[in-house]
């Protein structure tokens, strides 16, 4: 059962990381697309950037502790109940 903490937490991280380089991809994107370089360059110096960085990074830890929990813990249980 430790092992399946471990890799609940692996998984956890890595996909609240990955979500947010999606995140700052596409904002970045958009914000070159639409303003140009200078704008896309001087991003994370804007106010709204930290608190905005801060929020998703608070919602896609909740969805990956959501779907990490569920993928190794609520199947574990599940299995173990069936072999009893």
């Amino acid at each position: 059962m430790t092992k399946q903490y471990i890799k609940a937490y692996l998984v956890f991280g890595v996909l609240t990381y990955a979500a947010l380089f999606a995140f700052g991809l596409a904002l970045g994107m958009v914000v070159f697309m639409t303003q140009g370089h200078d704008a896309a360059n001087g991003l994370d110096n804007q106010p709204w950037f930290a608190p905005l960085s801060q929020i998703m990074f608070f919602i896609f830890g909740f969805l990956s502790f959501k779907f990490s929990t569920k993928k190794f813990f609520e199947i574990n249980i599940i299995e173990t109940k069936k072999s009893e």
